[in-house]
């Protein structure tokens, strides 16, 4: 069973390594130890994500926490000192058990698993005595631990393990310790977003496709320069939030922007989205409306956070692509296949407030002026802008698509266009939308 000092070495040396490659070499020498056993858990420690971020999990715990944990260690004096002088958590928690090591040696080592279980078990406490109960596990992993252990064990706690080690990297040192192409692995990274797993499916040979209930990374339209409209395939952007829904085992999960299990504040249009098809997986906006008005984007983040306050918002989905239907992967498949499909299965809906479940309003548009007179329309009514969707484009999951983000609020590419004796000239405006009433 592999030693969590090793993790902790892996991620000290990568924080000093002054080039990508520097930082790539430790963790291939990790990954290529692990056993199969261990090859998760252990990589998501070195990630400090202990779990993938769709799992509706959090640790429970945070900065206060280890000072309390450290502070019975050390002294509340000596890790207040350190905690004025230092500040970040993971140098304080270091400090800390070095001078408690001065005084009580250790009898034995934490294994990765040792550590992983531990803050697994911190998370899952809950109830009045739980953080009393959370205090005692933590304190018994310090008392184990290494200054260096100590520190990266705190910096998990925190959320944050400040060694410039991202998924590409890691994808990469994954790719070269397994004897694969690091290109592949990042492609697989887009359908399969979180390490432990990835890791364990890449090193078994075993394909990663669109799966129900396993978030994709959503595509990212591109950023046109600021240039004349031309006419083509436009959709409009509503101005919620970016969510999945995903149709499988008799239910759904919905998936947010940071790919966060939302489906909780979708349950009171349950009936409308299982009328729909299993093993389908749509791609769009969320909404949300209160007393008919079409609500901001700050009160829809309160909505997904539970704030009462808003419990009274009814959400909407406007569905803007289709990636899985019935099972049948759509993503290699151009556009225009995409949303034949996604029509034959929905229809759009133009006046307010939409339904649950419904298309984006979707155009082709032939002519300059008609291009201009939609984003006229739509930053009228308080709509985010147009995106200009390429209907040769295959989905490509965590990368910049065909599609274009031509218009958003308050910051128009274009807006009217204006006769001159040269031409057309254009004229740009920010938006005007009645959002807010």
């Amino acid at each position: 069973m592999i030693a969590y000092t090793s993790i902790a070495e892996a991620l000290e040396s990568a924080s000093r390594a002054a080039s990508r490659r520097e930082k790539i070499q430790p963790v291939t020498e990790l990954v290529s130890s692990l056993d199969e056993g261990e090859l998760c858990p252990s990589i998501r420690l070195l990630m400090g994500e202990l779990w993938p971020s769709w799992a509706g999990r959090e640790m429970g715990t945070g900065i206060e926490a280890v000072m309390d944990a450290l502070e019975e260690l050390a002294g509340t004096r000596f890790v207040s000192d350190l905690q004025g002088d230092i500040g970040e958590v993971g140098a304080v928690a270091e400090k800390a058990i070095e001078k408690r090591s001065q005084s009580v040696l250790s009898s034995q080592s934490l294994t990765a698993m040792d550590v992983y279980k531990a803050l697994s078990q911190i998370s899952r406490q809950s109830g009045r005595s739980s953080r009393g109960r959370r205090s005692a596990i933590l304190r018994g992993l310090f008392l184990e631990a290494t200054p260096l252990e100590g520190k990266y064990i705190a910096r998990t706690l925190d959320g944050n393990m400040r060694v410039g080690l991202g998924p590409s990297l890691v994808c990469h040192a994954i790719a070269l310790a397994i004897g694969m192409d690091p290109a592949s692995a990042k492609e697989a990274y887009q359908l399969l977003p979180e390490m432990g797993l990835l890791a364990l499916a890449l090193r078994d040979g075993r394909a990663v496709e669109v799966t129900p209930e396993i978030p994709v990374r959503f595509m990212v339209p591109s950023r046109r320069a600021k240039e004349p409209p031309s006419p083509g395939l436009y959709q409009i952007r509503y101005g919620g939030l970016r969510v999945q829904l995903h149709l499988h085992r008799g239910g759904f999960r919905a998936y947010s922007g940071r790919l966060r299990d939302i489906s909780r504040v979708l349950r009171a249009i349950e009936d409308d989205i299982l009328t729909l098809p299993q093993g389908t997986i749509f791609v769009g906006e969320l909404l949300g409306f209160k007393d008919g008005r079409l609500i901001g984007q700050g009160e829809l983040l309160s909505f997904l956070n539970g704030n009462s306050r808003h419990s009274s918002i009814a959400p909407s989905i406007k569905v803007a692509d289709l990636l899985l239907l019935k099972g049948r992967d759509l993503i290699s498949l151009p556009f225009s296949r995409r949303w034949e499909e996604a029509r034959a299965l929905l229809s759009p809906a133009e006046d307010l407030p939409y339904p649950p479940f419904s298309l984006a309003e979707t155009r082709d548009i032939t002519r300059t002026e008609e291009v201009v007179e939609l984003l006229s329309n739509v930053m009228e009514i308080g709509l985010a802008g147009l995106i200009m969707r390429d209907p040769q484009s295959s989905y490509r999951p965590g990368a910049t698509g065909g599609d274009s983000l031509v218009c958003s609020s308050g910051r128009a590419i274009f807006a009217t266009v204006l006769q001159a004796e040269d031409g057309v000239a254009y004229h740009h405006m920010a938006g005007k939308g009645r959002r807010n009433g």
